[in-house]
């Protein structure tokens, strides 16, 4: 008895000869159609896990970013009291 995998026989080309004239059984247009969704499936798959981790890249780049900004907008707030202690110093 050998091994088959149902995975890589379900990416085969499964068909059959038939006679001019011969019509598919019900069975049959629904394994095609079963193997078109899966073919279908795949393709949308493909690709998932990348645009995830491009995602995850974004989303860590802007809240370093927003991090960054938050920490600059406490600079200029400490720069301006500094300027109007400054300032106060130079109207005595």
């Amino acid at each position: 008895m050998s091994f088959h995998s149902f995975r890589e026989g379900s990416r085969k080309d499964h068909g059959q000869d038939i006679a001019e004239g011969y019509r598919l059984c019900n069975d049959q247009l629904q394994l095609g159609a079963i193997l078109r969704i899966a073919d279908a499936a795949e393709v949308m798959a493909k690709n998932h896990q990348q645009l995830i981790n491009e995602r995850d890249a974004y989303l860590r780049s802007y809240k370093q970013e927003e991090k960054e900004t938050e920490r600059l907008r406490g600079t200029i707030r400490g720069l301006r009291s500094y300027i109007s202690v400054l300032k106060k110093g130079l109207d005595r």
